[in-house]
């Protein structure tokens, strides 16, 4: 009796697996790997502590669609002198026929606040040769001298410029205002190339962006890094 028990259970067991091998022999529904996008950090470049012309990011080498209308050469850089911001925020050199403005851009988001906003830029048609410095905004997470260049980057997109942003890959020492920190070269939709950058200053956020129209950049260089070291904080 025990033998046929057996043998049955043998039996229906294998009826079981034969049902299952015709269901998969009509058919299986494969799962398809979700595929893992892989975010690249730009590498930490073996640069010297100060703003130094990279193998210039040009609109070609970034890929980024640039207008085709004809870019006018930016006018010669006049003699520097000294102008200092409101409240003695920070002093900076700039070419003495540069437009200079001062005003407050206002950020809505989860929260809304103002950011002060300084900008300087050649006489011309844009985009000319320029630096804006935005500072005392306030930031949901901790930021040092060592990122706080990726935050001033995300508020340059949100009301400092209008153009569409492409950044190079290389992360770069910089020495903005004495304060040792990094930044990223970039190329825009509008024509201009640059350097965006950020510092922290006695718990005080700044931003800053320094650029002139990309087939001009080269020549500029020298203006601009001399620019970014005259900076000095005032607080």
């Amino acid at each position: 009796m025990q033998n046929r028990t057996s043998s049955f259970r043998r039996f229906v067991l294998a009826g079981i697996l034969a049902v299952v091998l015709a269901a998969c022999a009509q058919g299986t529904e494969r799962v398809v790997p979700t595929k893992l996008v892989q975010t690249t950090i730009p590498p930490i470049g073996s640069r010297p502590p100060t703003w130094t012309p990279a193998a210039v990011a040009t609109p070609h080498d970034a890929g980024t669609l640039i207008p085709t209308r004809t870019l006018t050469p930016p006018a010669t850089a006049a003699p520097m002198q000294v102008v200092v911001a409101r409240g003695n925020a920070f002093s900076i050199q700039i070419p003495s026929n540069w437009k200079v403005t001062e005003s407050t851009r206002r950020v809505e988001g989860r929260a809304v606040y103002e950011v002060k906003y300084f900008s300087a830029v050649g006489p011309g048609d844009p985009p000319q040769p320029g630096v804006i410095i935005f500072y005392e905004w306030p930031s949901s997470v901790a930021v040092t001298n060592d990122n706080v260049w990726e935050s001033a980057f995300a508020l340059t997109a949100l009301v400092i410029k209008s153009c569409a942003t492409q950044l190079g890959q290389e992360k770069l020492p910089v020495d903005f205002g004495g304060e040792a920190s990094y930044g990223v070269e970039y190329v825009d939709s509008c024509g201009a190339a640059g350097l965006v950058t950020g510092a922290v200053h006695h718990d005080v956020n700044y931003g800053a962006l320094f650029e002139a129209p990309a087939p001009y950049f080269g020549e500029w260089f020298p203006v601009l890094r001399e620019i970014l070291l005259s900076i000095s904080f005032g607080r």
